[in-house]
């Protein structure tokens, strides 16, 4: 089911096109047409492919060919003035004889200085040695698990009758198990579903979305549909024994198990809007946190249980906001970015990553000490989301679509050092798996 645009390696190959720029120079820059296409490492560190650069200077004739040729890990340029059948020689570049990826052919005009450049590229052709296709995706998302540095990539589930995409993994503390959901388009008829790391064991837990696990492994937390209005349940796994937490008016979402496994933070709407709330393990209100006509929602714990971070609208826009684990000491962390969401801790608990649309228009990644000070725009190209730290605490994962489908990629906690990890597209919501699994 479902098809996919060919994606095409490029062993060896040449690329030709007509270039009809328009440059109105002022001293003498230079333009630079570029093209992403393997090998000499871009000055921003967080692009993901590589790039070669050729450099032409400003001709009275302006228009011409630009051709670019690739033979073992050399790209030659090589330029011919109008319709002149004499290409010339302007660079060469040593990059890799690796294949180039899906997307990773890039054609761009910069300039450099004052004045301005008009690029129309009229006609394009690649030629290759050998192509690679990759079959198109499945209609129906499904669940992979790969290693941390993006190899050994398998299979994990297989479609399940009409219940549509797998989606929401959460690990078991012990790295044995994953709980997911199902989602065909309403979360009313969402399941949830627990399974071995190692593929087997599969096991329908009900319905339900958005599974959480306690911190010793013996309970998922979940909210579900199955009695009306969504409200918060807890699985007993072992058992496979379902029990509502507390009845409330209204809905129940996002909760958030502490460090502890001995409180749970969540949202509800019985008070008419969304407030965030405090629980005991059996569900019953231990204090109400936030009190504003506005939607707090995204409660998340910091590493060592005294403090929470949500997101408000109260000022407008969502904005992150941080308090303590009671309530006290409420206060706005964010004043950049137009709509922040999905805040992380980092596990030394000093800093926020979070989701931000920032300037651009896009979504960023974005990071903030959790005194309020440096604020860090972490990515540059392409929407990016998901954001999840790894066990350590020294790196990110995330999903982009900067070079077209989504796909996974990490970074240090800098925003430094950006690597794609998968590259059949369609792959979100990526979740790390605990440091050490158990025997």
């Amino acid at each position: 089911g479902g098809t996919r645009p060919s994606r095409h390696q490029g062993v060896a190959g040449a690329i030709h096109g007509d270039v009809a720029p328009a440059i109105v120079p002022t001293s003498a820059q230079i333009s630079r047409p570029e093209v992403t296409a393997g090998g000499a490492k871009l000055d921003h560190e967080d692009v993901p492919t590589t790039a070669v650069v050729a450099r032409i200077k400003p001709a009275r004739d302006p228009a011409g060919r630009l051709r670019l040729a690739r033979r073992g890990d050399k790209v030659y340029f090589l330029f011919a003035e109008g319709d002149s059948p004499v290409f010339r020689l302007i660079a060469a570049e040593s990059v890799t004889s690796d294949a180039i990826q899906s997307n990773g052919i890039q054609l761009s005009a910069v300039t450099h200085g004052t004045g301005m450049t008009s690029v129309v590229w009229k006609n394009l052709s690649i030629r290759a040695e050998r192509l690679m296709f990759i079959p198109g995706e499945m209609e129906k998302p499904v669940l992979y698990v790969m290693s941390a540095d993006g190899k050994e990539v398998r299979q994990l589930t297989e479609p399940i009758g009409d219940l549509g995409s797998h989606g929401s993994p959460a690990w078991s503390p012990d790295g044995k198990q994953i709980a997911f959901d199902t989602y065909n388009g309403s979360t009313t008829t969402s399941h949830i579903y627990v399974i071995n790391a190692d593929g087997s064991g599969l096991k329908d837990l009900g319905i339900g979305s958005m599974p959480t696990f306690s911190p010793d492994g013996k309970y998922i937390y979940f909210t579900s549909f199955m009695d009306g209005d969504p409200q918060l349940y807890q699985i007993e796994i072992k058992k496979n024994k379902i029990k509502r937490l507390g009845v409330f008016k209204g809905i129940v979402a996002a909760p958030a198990v502490s460090p502890d496994g001995s409180k749970i933070a969540c949202v509800l709407t019985k008070d008419g809007n969304s407030e965030i709330y405090l629980l005991d393990k059996k569900g019953r209100v231990i204090r109400r946190l936030t009190r504003h006509r506005s939607i707090d929602t995204s409660p998340t714990w910091s590493p060592d249980g005294l403090s929470i971070a949500f997101s408000s609208d109260r000022s407008g826009k969502p904005q992150i906001y941080i308090m303590k684990s009671d309530g006290t000491d409420l206060r706005r962390l964010t004043y950049e970015g137009r709509y922040n969401d999905s805040p992380i801790w980092s596990q030394k608990a000093d800093r926020i990553t979070f989701v931000s649309r920032t300037k651009s228009g896009r979504f960023d990644l974005a990071s903030i000490d959790t005194s309020g000070t440096d604020y860090r725009i972490m990515t540059s190209y392409g929407m990016n989301e998901n954001p999840h730290f790894s066990p350590d605490g020294k790196h990110i994962i995330f999903s982009s679509n900067r070079l077209g489908p989504k796909e996974l990629f990490t970074m240090d906690i800098t925003g430094r050092n950006q690597r794609r990890l998968t590259i059949n597209g369609n792959s979100s919501n990526p979740v790390w798996g605990p440091l050490k699994l158990a025997n």
